[in-house]
């Protein structure tokens, strides 16, 4: 439900979590299913599981996760 998926993101907002930007983008949120984890073990194991051959929607995805992908 969008409705609660996007309560929840202004409830972790409120709080600073980072997973509050995530959940807002629906694309996003369902890599963090069940339990609104961070989207990016998620987005890795759809690469492995996936063959979309050059274009790879979870690859565009990584690109809306931000700079937390790739640990300074």
């Amino acid at each position: 439900d969008d409705t609660a998926r996007l309560a929840f993101a202004d409830w972790l907002d409120d709080r600073s979590d980072p997973r509050s930007r995530w959940l807002r983008d629906a694309d996003l949120a369902r890599y963090m299913r069940p339990g609104a984890a961070d989207p990016i073990p998620g987005l890795f194991e759809a690469l492995d599981s996936e063959d979309y051959g050059v274009w790879d929607p979870a690859v565009e995805l990584f690109g809306r996760v931000g700079p937390s992908v790739v640990p300074a």
